[in-house]
């Protein structure tokens, strides 16, 4: 998988090098595999490293196959999400 936009992904991983990117949310396998699919070689820890919410256990479940730590499983919808982002990063913090 090719980005259409390559300088668009060259912006996301510089921003993601430089520590700007917290989280990774998915709401599907076929963008988590996408997104992994765009990553250049050796970019891949970029992905790994940062903790991804999944709005459903196979996209969780995918992701932990694919190395990523950690994976928090949130629940369908936009307001599981943000719940799911607000309670990882309040222990955090």
């Amino acid at each position: 998988v090719k980005p259409e936009a390559p300088q668009l992904l060259e912006a996301l991983l510089q921003r993601w090098k430089a520590g700007g990117i917290a989280a990774v949310t998915m709401t599907s396998r076929q963008a988590l595999d996408n997104l992994s699919a765009m990553l250049p070689p050796g970019q891949d820890g970029l992905l790994r490293g940062t903790p991804l919410f999944a709005a459903h256990t196979r996209i969780a479940e995918r992701a932990r196959a694919l190395g990523i730590a950690p994976v928090v499983t949130t629940g369908a919808g936009d307001e599981a999400m943000v719940r799911g982002l607000q309670r990882f990063f309040a222990t955090v913090a």
